[in-house]
Parts: C-alpha cells; structure tokens; sequence
C-alpha cells in the first residue's frame, strides 16, 4: 500500500478554453498555480512538470479527461 498523497496536481481548462494547472495541499488550499494560461497542453503539462519537480510523487488530476491520472488509481493505458 502507498502512502497518501500530500498534494494534488490538477490540469485544466479555464473559462477561455486554454489550460493552467494548480498544485493543492491536503487541506484543500491552493500553493501554487500556472500563474499563465497555455493555448497547448503539452505546454502546461511541461510548464507543471518544470515547476513541480517531485510531480511523480503527487497525485495528478486532468480535469479534462475526467481522468485520475495517478499511478496507483489509473489501470487504464492512456494514450
């Protein structure tokens, strides 16, 4: 059994259809956010990664997919 996630990476869409991620603590607040909207994805995933160097260890959230993308919940092959 793993141990409980400390924080949460969330990947999402703003209300203008770009993406932005925010990196929450167990207790619901918000620490850090992408502080900039990106037009690609793969753009904030990389500006998430490069700001959050231990994100391997968080639990990752794409809001969306709809998917916990988190190791230990995720058994589906994303593609």
């Amino acid at each position: 059994m793993t141990a409980p996630h400390k924080h949460t990476l969330t990947l999402y869409r703003d209300r203008a259809g770009e993406w932005r991620w925010n990196r929450k603590a167990s207790n619901g607040r918000i620490v850090s956010d992408s502080g900039e909207s990106y037009v690609d994805r793969r753009d904030a995933i990389h500006g998430m990664h490069t700001a959050n160097p231990d994100w391997q260890e968080l639990r990752l959230i794409d809001i969306a997919d709809k998917l916990t993308t988190t190791h230990d919940t995720d058994d589906e092959e994303r593609p």
